[in-house]
């Protein structure tokens, strides 16, 4: 039988001793940096929550501010007043419904009806039969395909907002189709566009059949267009 004699280390136990406490060391730290990293995301996911909440806040002033409404600061750094494509000088006193029966009438001998921008405009800034005044400083710009409505409206707290309307005829030329609205230098979504056209009473797609027109075609300045009798309600 063969006995084997283990050496004895001295060193063995005092470097068991080490590793322990260097196990404990080790796992205390581990400790720490959860504690750390617990609270730091805490404040941090916290702390990214009100930046977020300010970029909304800020996003949404911005927004309002492009229409023109006041919010104190924002509103002079970012709003300048838009300005029509061109100006158009009224010309005549009739309002838009006298207008419309006026060139009817002339119409219908000639087959032809013509109303130019300067006509519009002038009807525009007339009050309706009704006493209506859709819009102040109203006017009407015509381009070969598409007509711009500007004017001044009043939306909330009485405070005036500048409008304007792209307008184009539908594809038989029976009717007129919104196609963008600005607010202000907000361009609107189309249907958010369509919302606010009815808030405004403006129509986002209107027949012309029953006002004894058809066929509208737009030529720089004025609008051409068919003249039939008007459909009986």
């Amino acid at each position: 039988m063969v006995v084997v004699k283990q050496s004895f280390d001295p060193t063995a136990e005092p470097k068991r001793r080490n590793k322990g406490q260097k196990d404990k060391e080790f796992y205390a730290d581990l400790d720490r940096a959860k504690k750390r990293f617990t609270c730091f995301s805490c404040s941090g996911c916290l702390g990214i929550l009100i930046l977020i909440l300010l970029a909304a806040i800020t996003g949404i002033l911005f927004v309002i501010a492009l229409t023109g409404f006041e919010v104190p600061l924002m509103t002079k750094l970012v709003y300048k007043p838009p300005t029509p494509i061109r100006v158009v000088a009224p010309a005549g006193t009739e309002n838009i419904d006298d207008l419309i029966e006026q060139k009817l009438m002339n119409g219908l001998k000639t087959g032809k009806l013509i109303l130019t921008e300067q006509e519009i405009t002038a009807a525009l800034r007339e009050p309706s039969q009704s006493g209506e005044l859709a819009l102040k400083q109203g006017q009407v710009s015509i381009d070969d395909d598409q007509a711009e409505i500007y004017g001044q409206v009043t939306l909330v707290a009485n405070q005036p907002m500048i409008v304007r309307a792209i307008v184009v005829p539908s594809r038989t030329g029976n009717s007129l189709e919104l196609k963008k609205l600005y607010l202000g230098n907000l361009n609107l979504p189309i249907e958010i566009a369509r919302s606010v056209a009815e808030t405004l009473r403006m129509p986002t797609s209107l027949d012309l059949t029953p006002f004894g027109i058809s066929g509208v075609d737009f030529q720089t300045g004025a609008l051409s267009a068919k003249a039939i009798l008007p459909e009986q309600e």
